[in-house]
């Protein structure tokens, strides 16, 4: 009784003194509001392990740091009231018994543990430089919205905030998707390292993308492009070899130019693609020669300007570079045979579209274009086959 007179009279002289200053007098309750109190119950009795700020309940528990000592800490909750904050802390202590709780040590902030994730997975060599350089670039975007945020504190809601931002600067649902699968990708090292117990993205829902129907690219157009291409461009022999080539093997555009004619396997009738390690999913391949694959790589064979590189740098081949890009050639050749909707991915759907429709199973298709799910995506998604076989199978059809 005598601490809260002599504190309550100390607050009226403070206040006296204010006013002669013309200053506005003390909050009385200010200092109760930076000091933790004890928490109790609706019967009046003191709930152990639980304290109160201002408005934030805190769990006090013994918990380990970095070190792995234990230390006497006081956590936030998101509880309001009484019931719910002792609920909380009664889970978060069945959690601790169970060593599910993180480390109760600062949150890393997003940016630099971003940086750190993009350092680790560099040096443990689980992803392509590309992939890496695709990655980075997202990560340049969320660090822009959450960059000084601590890993615990990112919620749904800012992550949700971010898209709509990012969607507003005109990228497609498809290019939103990624820049939240690579968050996800963060996040999740994260989680593994102990630094959440869940991720925030979870709950965040995909973006719909539209799905277009693209043509089937045919023999026709192939032929076409290669006559164009001959005419349009010096590299024109070159493209011929490459495009011709990425039809008849399935091969993406980057696993076809870092090809050495080392990596053909003449005695076996293979082909090693991602020798290097370089692939989608960074293993190699071996895709058996077709007769239209093989016949190719004779020809190539035959014509060759040097022994290395399937595909050599126009200007650079005999320095032993391989060629990095034939966009160019690829732009010119198109517009010249009115065929502009054509990519060079394409290619690879032709070989896949083609080897369903000559009755290749799934599964070895699967196998030659490095596809680990057994077949599953070539079925759900090549629909896109030729009339002519369609018609020819509808002719098949008995009803007995």
């Amino acid at each position: 009784m005598c601490y809260f007179l002599c504190y309550f009279d100390s607050m009226k002289s403070t206040a006296t003194a204010s006013n002669k200053e013309s200053r506005p007098a003390a909050n009385p309750h200010s200092l109760a509001a930076v000091k933790y109190q004890k928490v109790y119950d609706g019967r009046k009795r003191r709930v152990r392990g639980l304290w109160k700020r201002g408005g934030t309940f805190y769990a006090q528990l013994s918990l380990p740091d970095a070190d792995g000592n234990r230390r006497v800490r006081r956590v936030p909750l998101e509880a309001n009231t009484t019931a719910s904050a002792a609920d909380e802390l009664r889970r978060m202590m069945i959690k601790r018994n169970d060593n599910q709780l993180p480390a109760m040590v600062q949150n890393p902030r997003f940016d630099h543990f971003a940086q750190e994730y993009l350092e680790r997975e560099y040096a443990l060599g689980r992803k392509t430089l590309k992939t890496l350089g695709t990655e980075s670039g997202h990560i340049n975007f969320w660090t822009s919205v959450i960059g000084e945020t601590r890993l615990n504190r990112i919620t749904p809601k800012l992550i949700q905030g971010g898209l709509i931002r990012r969607k507003g600067t005109g990228v497609s649902p498809r290019t939103l998707n990624i820049c939240l699968t690579v968050l996800r990708n963060v996040l999740r090292g994260a989680l593994q390292e102990g630094w959440l117990l869940d991720s925030p993205a979870r709950t965040v829902q995909w973006q719909k993308v539209p799905t277009k129907k693209r043509p089937l690219f045919s023999s026709q157009q192939l032929e076409s492009m290669c006559e164009s291409a001959v005419k349009v461009s010096k590299n024109g022999p070159l493209f011929c070899d490459f495009i011709r080539f990425l039809c008849y093997s399935g091969a993406r555009m980057s696993e076809a130019l870092s090809l050495s004619w080392a990596d053909v396997d003449w005695d076996n009738g293979q082909l090693i693609v991602g020798a290097d390690g370089q692939t989608k999913n960074r293993e190699f391949r071996a895709l058996d020669f077709n007769p239209c694959l093989k016949s190719h790589l004779e020809s190539m064979r035959q014509q060759r300007t040097q022994d290395l590189w399937l595909f050599p740098s126009p200007q650079r081949g005999r320095e032993g570079r391989h060629a990095s890009s034939l966009r160019e050639t690829l732009i010119l050749s198109r517009n010249d045979a009115g065929l502009e909707h054509v990519r060079f991915h394409d290619c690879r759907h032709h070989f896949i579209s083609y080897c369903v429709m000559s009755g290749i199973d799934f599964m070895t298709i699967a196998k030659w274009v490095g596809h680990r799910d057994g077949g599953m995506l070539i079925g759900r998604t090549y629909g896109h086959l030729a009339n002519e076989h369609t018609k020819r199978a509808a002719q098949k059809v008995s009803f007995g």
